[in-house]
């Protein structure tokens, strides 16, 4: 099989040419929002960084 034969079938049997820059987008979609869709857990950078509770911050009323 000739390659332009190939091309030629490849574009008659799924429509490659039409697919493939929405596939490309998609993925530089997920590449743009990747960071965002991260499933870990954010940790603190040092154990201190963490605010806890202190009732001294507050004034009594």
């Amino acid at each position: 099989m000739d390659f332009w034969e190939g091309v030629r079938w490849l574009g008659e049997t799924v429509p490659f040419f039409t697919v493939l820059p929405a596939f490309i987008g998609i993925l530089v979609l997920v590449w743009m929002f990747a960071p965002e869709l991260s499933t870990r857990r954010p940790t603190p950078t040092h154990p201190d960084g963490e605010y806890r509770f202190d009732p001294d911050d507050f004034e009594p009323r």
